[in-house]
């Protein structure tokens, strides 16, 4: 929880302070606002509208509510818990959906100013350039502000913090002179109070110091960061920059009388540079270094600024009060080598580069064509070990940085977090490579055993894959050797599966079933078990859980093929099963099911259900069912060893002969000997209508494999499936040469 106290104002040596209180879980925090004391009439004292905004992302990560004994402006509450918080949570996993309970006011009577920041970057001064004289007056600049609340952060740390923003005041107050339009320069505690990552909160701790002025303000022109619209984006908006999505922010920052525009948008920065670069503001005060008072030359944006600049084909000795041109002039090669490392270390990465322009027309000029033809092909880890050799030393790498100051962390950890991007696109590539090997090694040792030219399989394959969208191991599990094209038609296949799941089951959801804590929460009146998540474990709630148990089992998160699955006995000490737990991923741990006798008989493992439905939008259509058994181990997973047999679901007796994976028939169970085809399932009606109860649960998910277990006491669901419930099961325990597709084309017919 963060309660926010009413804001208040503090005199001191001709300075006001707005200081805000706020308590963060009990911990007393003082955020502080300054302004030469003239300015003091102007300060937001009688709401929270500036340290709601700031402290918005940070109470979001944290999962923290926010209350508060002041007032917000209506149109901000209303737009921040109708649309913002809404939309963020939703599209980043690790953003809450918070609440926030704060009294509401109508917006501030304002004195109607226009203002804008006075970086002097690429973006500040398009913005001022644009607004000094303005075809439409009302929206030309009365003030400038050069504010600290992050921008002036650790990368000036070398240079020193504190001279560096001193230096910087000392270059906006002569630019401010010059165009005559008055500075307001502020400072803040608020990076130093509330440490967050600079980068992916820019725009909340920009507009926390836009509304300390609120009674100012009747519009403010927020100048973007080189980014235009095209890239205008929510998804995973906890780990990008607050820039890509900074016209939604904006947009529900603003309200009716305070206008803050994202100035600049529209264009990306070189663009920007092209419409100023000409401009004696520009060639007198320019400042895009990230690393020292003046431009370094040296630095990323140092070293963009003056490929752009090469490539306007200007005369650059005019630029000389502002970067060393002599230093550039003799060393343009190591410019052309960083930029076309920049563009190859992007190649890999699903995100975007700030340099791509730049390098796109980089392209067009003779010398860096030459340079990059001369440029060695980047080689590509051919194996999976050669990759982790690859990045060896990014994981040594950090663990040197974990003591080192936030913003080294969290700068290294955005670096990982791409070049894991990297890793990630190779990987996949690899996984590609060593799949195609196991399918052609599949495919061999099948012409081997049917005795057939495994050229001729091949093509058959082939022809298959383009006809009825087969994958390589429905052609093995359902002989289609030996099936007629009459036979083949019938059968549901791979590409057949997703294409249906797609129609049926929204993507966005299918979490709910992957995730076995969300699924155990969603359905935990149908699991009939007591269950805890791992990933907060501590040892007191797990020596709560275990009292009065025998055995529990823990499951990953992610569980398939049985994988992971674990029984632990509860004899162990609290400390020991803490211990074994919290050496696993995050996952979940649960009550030990004793299943009924009569399927104990079968095999001492969990022998499930597997019972598949379609949520027709009125009704539970089942489509199939099958029981699923263990041999010799505690999962009953078919592609773990286990067998399967399929279900008369009228009866609910068991109509087929066992198979395995390797399409062996049984006609009882290869350990037990219990007969198979007439097995009575206990509890079977009962076991429908828990099915009937629960299927609805999840709507926007309509096809499902629901996992049943019978005890003495009756059924219980264990889990759902529902990427792609396994359609080879439903049509391996037939013992006809026909597949499931007609049943599943009438749905697709009716139901699409």
């Amino acid at each position: 929880m963060i309660y926010l106290h009413k804001p208040y104002i503090k005199k001191k040596d001709k300075k006001a302070r707005l200081i805000f209180d706020l308590d963060i879980d009990s911990e007393r925090k003082s955020v502080w606002y300054e302004v030469d004391e003239e300015y003091e009439k102007y300060l937001c004292d009688d709401r929270v509208d500036p340290i709601l905004i700031g402290m918005l992302s940070y109470a979001m990560r944290n999962g923290h509510d926010i209350k508060s004994d002041s007032y917000v402006t209506d149109e901000i509450l209303y737009q921040l818990k109708e649309t913002l918080i809404t939309v963020l949570s939703k599209h980043a996993k690790s953003l809450k959906k918070i609440n926030i309970d704060i009294k509401t006011k109508k917006p501030i009577k304002s004195a109607g100013k226009v203002g804008t920041g006075c970086s002097a970057g690429v973006d500040s001064l398009y913005a001022i350039t644009r607004h000094i004289n303005h075809e439409i007056p009302n929206f030309n600049i009365d003030y400038l502000c050069i504010n600290n609340v992050g921008s002036f952060n650790e990368c000036y740390e070398d240079a020193g913090i504190d001279k560096v923003r001193k230096i910087r005041i000392e270059k906006s107050k002569e630019l401010a002179k010059e165009i005559n339009i008055p500075l307001i320069v502020t400072d803040s505690n608020f990076y130093q109070e509330i440490p967050q990552n600079h980068l992916l909160t820019c725009t909340y701790s920009s507009v926390f110091a836009i509304l300390c002025l609120e009674k100012l303000w009747g519009k403010y022109y927020y100048g973007s960061v080189g980014l235009d619209y095209t890239h205008f984006n929510i998804k995973d908006n906890d780990l990008v920059p607050a820039s890509h999505y900074d016209l939604l922010l904006l947009d529900c920052f603003s309200y009716n009388g305070l206008k803050i525009y994202s100035d600049g948008g529209g264009i990306n920065r070189f663009d920007k540079l092209k419409r100023i670069y000409k401009t004696d503001l520009y060639k007198k005060y320019v400042h895009v270094c990230t690393a020292r008072e003046y431009n370094c030359g040296k630095c990323p944006k140092c070293r963009r600024e003056l490929l752009s600049l090469y490539l306007l084909d200007v005369n650059l000795d005019d630029y000389k009060k502002v970067f060393d041109i002599d230093y550039f002039k003799e060393n343009i090669e190591e410019y052309f080598e960083w930029i076309y490392e920049d563009h190859t270390y992007y190649l890999y990465h699903d995100g975007h580069s700030n340099n791509e322009n730049v390098y796109n027309m980089l392209l067009e000029k003779k010398e860096f064509k030459e340079f990059v033809e001369k440029q060695p092909l980047i080689k590509e880890p051919k194996t999976k070990e050669e990759l982790e050799q690859d990045v060896e030393w990014l994981y040594a790498e950090l663990e040197n940085i974990k003591r080192s100051r936030v913003y080294r962390l969290t700068n290294k950890i955005y670096k990982t977090r791409l070049y894991n991007n990297i890793k990630k696109l190779r990987m996949k590539r690899i996984n590609k490579k060593n799949q195609n090997k196991m399918f052609e090694e599949m495919i061999k040792d099948y012409s081997d055993e049917i005795n057939i030219p495994l050229k001729e399989v091949k093509e058959d394959i082939r022809k298959c894959q383009k006809k009825y969208k087969i994958s390589v191991e429905d052609y093995i599990n359902f002989d289609f050797d030996k099936l007629n094209e009459t036979e083949r038609s019938t059968y549901l296949t791979n590409g057949y599966m997703e294409n249906f799941v797609r129609k049926f089951n929204d993507k966005n959801d299918l979490d709910k079933f992957k995730n076995k804590v969300k699924f155990d929460t969603i359905f935990k009146d149908y699991i009939k078990r007591d269950f805890i998540s791992t990933k907060d474990l501590t040892l007191e709630k797990l020596t709560e859980f275990i009292k009065d148990k025998d055995k529990i089992v823990y499951k990953p998160l992610d569980l398939a093929l049985g994988e992971g699955f674990t029984i632990i006995d509860c004899s162990n000490s609290a400390k020991d099963i803490f211990k074994v737990i919290k050496g696993k991923k995050d996952g979940i741990i649960e009550d030990y099911i004793i299943q009924h006798p009569d399927l104990e008989k079968i095999s001492p493992s969990v022998n499930t259900l597997r019972i598949v439905i379609f949520n027709t939008g009125k009704e539970c259509k089942f489509l199939t069912a099958c029981l699923r058994m263990g041999v010799n181990k505690m999962v009953d997973n078919f592609c773990a060893g286990g067998i399967a047999a399929g279900i008369d679901i009228k009866t609910g007796k068991i109509n087929t002969t066992g198979i395995d994976k390797k399409k062996n028939r049984y006609k009882e169970h290869p350990i037990s000997k219990v007969k198979l085809e007439g097995f009575k399932i206990p509890y079977w009606k009962e076991a429908l209508k828990l099915v009937e109860q629960c299927y609805n649960l999840v709507p926007t998910v309509r096809y499902i494999g629901f996992d049943v277990a019978i005890t003495k006491e009756g059924p219980i669901i264990v889990e759902g499936n529902a990427s792609l419930p396994d359609y080879m099961i439903m049509q391996s325990v037939s013992e006809e040469k026909r597949g499931l597709k007609d049943e599943f084309d009438d749905i697709l017919e009716k139901y699409k």
